[in-house]
């Protein structure tokens, strides 16, 4: 299991998608992690079904964000040939931060986990 806070590098895109002959939602985006003083790391992040759903709901380009997931990684083939590998976090669950106020209200308890 890996946690994960950073900010949201890009705007939030929902996409759906055909998976084994079942419509799903798909979010794919990165988040920044401070690692040092001047240092930032950029991670990829996915995120599927109304995990996806919320995160698209709820954050932009530039909130914060605590992440829970799992690494994972995927092969593909360039245009040349070449097989490169990239890894990222299979989003599982969210909280937000102190810095972020969800873009609605969530829910009538006032939980903001997911």
């Amino acid at each position: 299991m890996v946690i994960q806070l950073g900010r949201l590098t890009r705007e939030v895109e929902l996409k759906k998608t055909n998976f084994n002959g079942e419509e799903r939602s798909v979010l794919n985006n990165a988040l920044a992690i401070r690692v040092g003083k001047n240092t930032t790391a950029f991670t990829n992040i996915t995120a599927w079904g109304q995990t996806a759903e919320s995160m698209a709901k709820y954050f932009k380009k530039g909130d914060e964000l605590l992440l829970k997931g799992e690494l994972r990684n995927k092969k593909r083939k360039l245009e040349d040939g070449r097989e490169i590998t990239t890894v990222f976090i299979l989003v599982t669950g969210f909280e937000f931060t102190h810095g972020n106020k969800p873009k609605e209200e969530n829910s009538a308890d006032g939980l903001t986990a997911y």
